[in-house]
């Protein structure tokens, strides 16, 4: 439990400092912008959730790496009020997950981001890379 607590506190730590900060480019003149991306190690089985700040006017993308074979990853994106704005589970044995959205207001959001092991192991650390990235939307 203290772990977890820990993981959480990072989260939002991050969080905070990563609107602080000036958002930084990708690449070069890539239109895409880093909003965070840190390292961390989670459990198996056990879900963190963060908030971040999000745009109207924005696509973003939250990406998470991560080091082990023959696990599920999942990530749920949606506003304070639990609505889900986006979601992605990954049930083969991709190590990176993208998960794509936009949102329809400017506010807080959250993310749930977990990896669990398909035999029902628990408790097994696994080392997980996370970025969020934003880039102004292209009306079609």
């Amino acid at each position: 439990m203290k772990k977890v607590l820990s993981i959480i506190f990072l989260f939002m730590a991050t969080a905070v400092v990563a609107q602080a900060q000036t958002e930084k480019p990708l690449l070069g003149d890539s239109p895409w912008q880093i909003i965070v991306s840190d390292d961390i190690t989670l459990q198996s089985g056990v879900f963190v959730e963060y908030e971040f700040p999000a745009d109207t006017g924005y696509d973003y993308v939250l990406s998470m790496t991560h080091g082990r074979q023959n696990v599920h990853a999942v990530i749920v994106i949606s506003n304070v009020q639990d609505s889900i704005v986006s979601r992605y589970v990954q049930d083969q044995n991709s190590r990176t997950l993208d998960c794509n959205f936009w949102v329809d207001h400017s506010a807080s959001y959250k993310a749930l981001v977990g990896i669990t092991d398909p035999a029902g192991a628990r408790g097994d650390e696994i080392v997980t890379a996370f970025s969020l990235v934003r880039k102004k939307r292209v009306e079609e």
